[in-house]
């Protein structure tokens, strides 16, 4: 390998897009009830009901109870390194 290649593997980075989304939700059950936003990170577009629902099961697991998405809008785009080289 000559030291051309061997510069352009060592810059040669793999990068990841997250989509970074506005979430308004609502959750709680019996008499207490909440609501809450905030700026969550995707790997991918929500596109179909099923997103949303993906959205709701991630929000439950954290401790959001009956966790309830209310609205979402796109915020942004965020481009970052992923660790190691590519070829």
């Amino acid at each position: 390998m000559t030291n051309t290649q061997n510069t352009r593997q060592q810059n040669t980075q793999s990068t990841q897009t997250w989509f970074v989304y506005f979430v308004a939700i609502q959750y709680g059950g019996n008499d207490r009830i909440g609501f809450t936003n905030l700026e969550l990170p995707l790997s991918t577009k929500v596109t179909t009901f099923a997103d949303v629902q993906f959205i709701e099961q991630n929000l439950r697991s954290r401790g959001y109870v009956n966790a309830l998405v209310m609205g979402y809008n796109l915020l942004r785009t965020e481009t970052v390194p992923t660790e190691g080289r590519t070829r």
